[in-house]
């Protein structure tokens, strides 16, 4: 009973940046030896990076949905478009769910998971400041996740209204259906995110999840790192960039390349550079290069310049790593369930290079998500010293 009450506590608190040490600790006396068959070892991002996800549920969905509701003309105006795509957003989000072992209320539910565990990183943290723990705990607990279009769209709306009421509301909402769509398409199957003050989902990334993973606990694993994702952009280095000062040193020194944090993302996750294939192979074969870099949290009207979307994005990742990695210990996870974890939750990412503002998918699965405290030693695999250290708020940690 005592093991079992340590492992729940783990669960709950390994979120902050000084407790890898204790969560190894720990599991030496209650958690069996780990191993991975040696191929995986040899190279854990290659074993995370396959299979391919066939993606039949959405191409099949995409197409009925396709066919049902046909576009209307070309230079039709944007509230005619607007109108004519609702239903087609409805019936998309309809099918998606059908078939998805998780509700919308289950997603809504680990969408206050993932703030909850945000707010804990961030207040047990001794590295932020007080003050700035408090504007970053307040911003975490207002940002909205949507899993609809509607919902997304009307929020947004209001969100325009409030900042420019002289635009009127059909303006407002022909914008917000602009911003929706560039990012989920005018169907909403697009394998994506919207990011843009308040956040939206694409039911296309969901299902391109529910094509990849087996059951209800590994489509919300996978769907874990991308709230943590997007959440984080409300915190990230553009309003709190002295939080991340650390955090970028150690990026630059684990990818061994000191301009990293600054925009040139290049560098090699496992210590030894490895070719990746070009973004534009990747989008040309309607794969997912991963959620486009996220507007400014003012509401996505033009704001101060910031730090490099490199940093942004890492920083981005390096959230969804630690929300990721802690529902991988609170369900003990061990060994290839690691793997196929990760696996599900980056998938699409394995194809993209360094670009538009995202480092390569090899570092952003081997410096950001695999390196959060605690994953190597769950997945088992015996790796040199320097490949097992972990980037914090406040620096390098082995």
């Amino acid at each position: 009973m005592k093991s079992l009450l340590v492992l729940f506590m783990l669960g709950q608190q390994a979120f902050a940046d000084d407790l890898p040490r204790l969560i190894r600790e720990v599991s030496e006396g209650v958690t069996p030896s780990v191993t991975c068959d040696a191929e995986t070892c040899r190279d854990v991002v290659a074993a995370v990076c396959r299979p391919a996800n066939p993606q039949t549920q959405l191409n099949s969905i995409t197409a009925d949905v396709n066919r049902r509701f046909p576009r209307p003309r070309q230079n039709a105006s944007l509230t005619v478009q607007r109108t004519s795509a609702m239903p087609r957003f409805a019936a998309a989000e309809a099918a998606v769910f059908q078939r998805s072992p998780a509700s919308r209320s289950e997603l809504s539910a680990l969408v206050e998971e993932s703030r909850v565990n945000m707010v804990a990183m961030v207040e047990a943290n001794t590295y932020i400041p007080a003050d700035k723990k408090l504007l970053m705990i307040q911003k975490l607990r207002d940002v909205k996740v949507f899993f609809t279009a509607a919902e997304f769209i009307a929020d947004k709306a209001a969100m325009r209204m409030r900042t420019n009421p002289q635009r009127g509301l059909e303006w407002s909402t022909n914008r917000a259906f602009e911003e929706y769509t560039d990012k989920c398409q005018d169907h909403g199957l697009e394998v994506n995110a919207v990011n843009v003050g308040n956040i939206g989902i694409c039911p296309g990334l969901i299902a391109s999840l529910v094509d990849r993973t087996t059951s209800k606990t590994e489509l919300l694993n996978a769907i874990s790192f991308t709230l943590g994702h997007e959440m984080s952009h409300s915190i990230g280095p553009q309003d709190f960039p002295e939080v991340y000062t650390r955090l970028g040193e150690c990026y630059n020194t684990l990818s061994g390349n000191p301009q990293f944090w600054n925009g040139d993302g290049s560098g090699s996750s496992e210590g030894k550079g490895r070719a990746s294939r070009q973004v534009k192979q990747a989008a040309s074969s309607g794969k997912p290069t991963g959620p486009a870099p996220a507007a400014p949290a003012n509401g996505g009207e033009e704001g101060p310049s910031g730090p490099d979307p490199m940093a942004e994005e890492t920083t981005a990742d390096w959230w969804g790593g630690q929300i990721l990695a802690g529902r991988i210990r609170a369900q003990n996870l061990q060994g290839n369930e690691v793997i196929r974890t990760v696996g599900n939750a980056t998938d699409g990412l394995c194809d993209s290079d360094e670009g538009g503002g995202y480092t390569s998918g090899n570092n952003r699965i081997g410096l950001s998500i695999l390196r959060a405290p605690g994953m190597r030693e769950s997945v088992g695999c015996q790796v040199p010293e320097a490949e097992s250290r972990s980037c914090g708020l406040n620096g390098v940690q082995n």
